[in-house]
């Protein structure tokens, strides 16, 4: 009997190590994904040429330039059924910064005083939230509480990371698996004035290195109201 209990007692450590083993593995496998996304961002951020766009069901879209010095930051979104564009252009070299609205047919252009140490325009485009490729415990932590799967985005092969533990409603972010910059995001349900529920997703798109300076210039203000800092206006 005794051996027979010894024998069962073994037959069950086996099993408990074999499963300890695949988590492990699994694991592992996770934490190389995430660090690897990690690795990708902090490259990107180091980047001085690109263009990153950002599509939301509700916030409309947000498109990103920066080619050296010259950066623009655009808004582009519906309001009360119009469309109402809101940037940011910054010129370091030039000292220059301007913000422009374009807000239901109201154009106005307002230069404003330049300061080099005012954080106006983010340096990277997207931000996927996750520790920094050194933080290597929060993101082995991150690897044990996530799901990974092989998928589709817009028919990109991607990875599927779920983040369901931060609340009860899905937060997932999709990678490029080629790249590892993430291509889409659903942060849970939204609902619209009719009380109509959908998914909160939105989609990105980036270009790296192929931006000239001609494409990231002072928009064409032909109509828009010029002001200075001090909402005077200069020119009509």
């Amino acid at each position: 009997m005794e051996k027979k209990k010894m024998k069962l007692s073994v037959k069950i450590l086996i099993i408990v190590l074999i499963l300890l083993f695949i988590f492990l593995l699994i694991t592992f496998r996770k934490f190389l994904i995430l660090r690897q996304i990690a690795i990708q961002e902090e490259e990107d951020r180091k980047s001085t040429n690109y263009y990153s766009k950002t599509y939301n069901i509700v916030d409309g879209i947000t498109e990103l330039w920066i080619c050296g010095e010259r950066k623009m930051l655009t808004y582009t979104s519906l309001e009360k059924e119009q469309l109402a564009k809101r940037s940011i252009y910054i010129d370091d070299k030039e000292q220059e910064t301007w913000i422009i609205t374009d807000i239901n047919g109201e154009k106005i252009a307002t230069k404003i005083e330049y300061n080099e140490d005012a954080i106006l325009i983010p340096n990277a485009g997207v931000a996927t939230g996750l520790p920094s490729s050194n933080d290597i415990w929060p993101l082995i932590q991150l690897s044990m509480l996530t799901s990974i799967s092989s998928t589709r985005w817009n028919d990109e092969k991607a990875y599927k990371i779920s983040f369901n533990f931060l609340d009860s409603e899905e937060h997932s972010i999709w990678v490029d698996k080629e790249n590892y910059r993430m291509i889409g995001t659903m942060n849970g349900v939204s609902s619209d004035e009719d009380k109509n529920m959908y998914s909160n997703i939105s989609t990105y798109h980036y270009q790296f290195n192929a931006l000239t300076k001609e494409e990231v210039t002072l928009p064409d203000l032909t109509g828009y109201i010029i002001k200075d800092s001090n909402e005077n206006v200069i020119d009509e």
